[in-house]
């Protein structure tokens, strides 16, 4: 792991096992056996149909046991959904550190009026360009987008 993404890759990691544990616990309400890995790679899995026989067990139960099981796949789903936005967040403002950082190196003046600059201050100066570039394109392609915003929609909407 590169020292200029280990920062982010730490804060970005701890979301993602939160939102993880989060649809874990709903799968689980909904007794799905799949779990959160297969469920992603498997999209002809028997989720709609678990959650449609988990809410039909539940005219089942009296109203109040009712309430009380829909409100805890309601929190599950906002807290999912919530961990999401919050992984959005936090990708696009770690986005903005690298589009700040290359702004603030591109923009320094290099020259001293009149005077020569030395080639090893040129070539430094380059150096740190294409490493902060190299780092924003290895975090955009690692966590921009890696949780579809299809999967959370997805949840919401069964």
């Amino acid at each position: 792991m590169e020292l200029e993404t280990q920062y982010l890759n730490i804060l970005i990691q701890k979301l993602e096992n939160e939102m993880e544990s989060s649809f874990e616990n709903y799968l689980e309400i909904v007794n799905y056996k799949g779990g959160r890995k297969q469920y992603m790679i498997d999209k002809s899995s028997n989720l709609n149909q678990l959650v449609d026989k988990y809410f039909n067990s539940l005219l089942n139960l009296d109203r109040s046991d009712a309430n009380s099981k829909i409100d805890e796949v309601k929190y599950e789903l906002a807290t999912l959904t919530r961990q999401y936005q919050d992984y959005k967040m936090t990708t696009q403002q770690g986005l903005a550190y690298y589009q700040k950082f290359e702004l603030m190196i591109g923009s320094l003046d290099i020259s001293c009026g009149s005077k020569q600059i030395p080639l090893s201050i040129v070539n430094n100066r380059t150096v740190v360009q294409t490493r902060i570039a190299n780092a924003k394109l290895k975090f955009e392609n690692a966590y921009i987008d890696a949780i579809p915003l299809r999967i959370i929609r997805e949840l919401i909407i069964e």
